[in-house]
């Protein structure tokens, strides 16, 4: 029989410790990514700030590709997650994944970079986007609020579900699980809703517009399935419901990476244009 790791239920005290921990990592992030962004920032930093949400991204997918990989020789036999045992019964999720050390801290770090480049994906359109009255441009303006609401959320309720292991309190783990969940696979649709309103200001090209928006829906419908495999036992091991977790995750970082990468081609054309016309 496959084992699994002992889930936690912390005490209050602890609990108030780590949501002063989280609220402060959360503060850095926000603070960072606003700085970063500033219009008047030199131009050196400039370049590599442009460079975080694809770099972020691809680290996320990277950590999780490691996580599984280490499992086989990190976990020991008989236990859930070791699935060159058995793919289909022990091949696990990060809340179990993470109860081990090794990629506990390769999943945190990888996903606490994808949340802060995100973030400096949100900031970066919010400081380039020009505010106007017209009622067009108010649709926006709420539309772009809303998006950044959800980056902002999806960045705290991460490092909540992060901090919060499995191991240390499982009913803390789920809830703010449930908030990163659901800001996680709507921040991906919004934002190219947003990109396609904005048109070529945005910085990406008609045809990656569309592929942002494509992509965005196929993670819509990846979440959904996903709650009925979880909530609703639509799949019938573990397993498949892990796979269904890993494949929607790497998208959502997959989307940030291309559009963190498209940002990036678009402005080296304006600023390629912009130098030959003087």
């Amino acid at each position: 029989m496959v084992s699994l790791p002992p889930s936690g239920s912390a005490s209050s005290d602890d609990i108030f410790i780590r949501w002063i921990i989280i609220f402060h990592i959360w503060l850095f992030m926000v603070i960072s990514a606003y700085i970063l962004t500033k219009k008047n920032t030199n131009v050196d930093s400039k370049i590599w700030v442009k460079k975080i949400p694809k770099i972020t991204g691809l680290m996320g997918i990277a950590s999780i590709i490691l996580s599984v990989i280490m499992a086989i020789f990190v976990i020991p036999e008989g236990e859930m997650g070791r699935w060159d045992e058995s793919l289909n019964e022990q091949y696990t999720t990060l809340s179990i994944l993470v109860y081990y050390k090794p990629m506990m801290i390769t999943i945190y770090f990888g996903l606490t970079a994808a949340c802060f480049g995100g973030l400096i994906l949100g900031a970066k359109v919010w400081q380039n986007y020009e505010f106007r009255n017209a009622p067009l441009n108010r649709i926006m303006n709420i539309g772009l609020l809303i998006w950044l609401i959800i980056l902002l959320n999806h960045s705290f309720w991460t490092q909540g579900t992060l901090i919060f292991s499995r191991g240390f309190d499982r009913p803390l783990h789920l809830n703010t699980g449930y908030f990163a969940f659901t800001a996680a696979a709507l921040g991906p649709l919004i934002g190219a809703i947003i990109f396609r309103i904005m048109g070529e200001s945005c910085g990406i090209s008609e045809s990656s517009r569309k592929k942002l928006l494509w992509g965005s829906i196929s993670i819509v419908f990846l979440a959904i399935w996903y709650l009925l495999a979880y909530d609703f036992g639509m799949v019938s091991s573990e397993g498949q419901l892990a796979i269904s977790e890993h494949v929607l995750i790497c998208c959502e970082l997959g989307w940030l990476a291309f559009a963190g990468n498209e940002i990036e081609k678009g402005e080296k054309i304006n600023n390629t244009s912009q130098e030959e016309n003087t």
